[in-house]
């Protein structure tokens, strides 16, 4: 009988220990899981930062190409303009001689 309760005793203890280590291990495993959402936190507010100065580039590019656009058909509908005017007086020119 006395073998039994040592053994007994000793199974307690080895549980006991096992119990301790599982419980490091938890605590540690939550202390990396409060770490990670942190650091996933940070990384989110970076990713729309960077999004955020992206979106107003893109914007600006936009705007010129706008810009640009808009200077460039004025300008090919002056020429046009210029040629019509050009023939059509030109024509009445030639007519009246």
């Amino acid at each position: 009988m006395h073998q039994l309760e040592q053994r007994m005793s000793f199974l307690e203890g080895v549980y006991e220990q096992v119990n301790q280590r599982l419980s490091s291990i938890d605590a540690h495993l939550d202390s990396l899981d409060r770490k990670f959402t942190g650091e996933t936190g940070r990384l989110d507010t970076k990713i729309d930062h960077s999004f955020a100065i992206l979106n107003e580039k893109i914007e600006h590019v936009d705007e010129k190409i706008d810009r640009r656009f808009m200077w460039s058909t004025g300008i090919m509908l002056c020429g046009f303009l210029t040629t019509i005017l050009t023939v059509v007086f030109r024509h009445e020119a030639i007519r009246r001689d």
